[in-house]
C-alpha cells in the first residue's frame, strides 16, 4: 500500500495531490512508529493508532501545529516531544 502510495505521488503532477499523499504516508509512517515504540501489534488499524496519539498529544500539552508540521515534511519536533524520537546531541 505504502510502496503504491509512494509512487503515486511521485507521479503526481498536481502539487496539492502531491503533498496530500506525502502527508499520508507520514502519517502512516509516524503510526508504524508508534507501534513500534509503544509495544502494539503491527496490525493496529493506522486510524486507531492515530486518534490515540492525538490524544496522548493532548494530555501532554503538546501543539497540534507541531504535528502538522511533522505531516507537511517541514519538522520532527513532534516526535521529540511525544519522545519517539531522541534529539539530535
Amino acid at each position: 500500500m505504502k510502496n503504491q502510495v509512494f509512487n503515486q505521488a511521485l507521479q503526481e503532477t498536481d502539487i496539492q495531490k502531491q503533498n496530500r499523499m506525502q502527508s499520508e504516508l507520514r502519517k502512516e509512517d509516524l503510526a508504524d512508529l508508534v507501534k513500534e515504540k509503544r509495544n502494539l501489534i503491527p496490525q493496529a488499524p493506522t486510524e486507531s493508532v492515530f486518534n490515540s496519539l492525538i490524544k496522548e498529544a493532548d494530555y501532554r500539552g503538546v501543539d497540534h501545529n507541531l504535528l502538522n508540521d511533522y505531516l507537511a515534511g517541514r519538522s520532527e519536533e513532534f516526535l521529540y516531544e511525544m519522545e519517539l524520537k531522541e534529539r539530535p546531541t
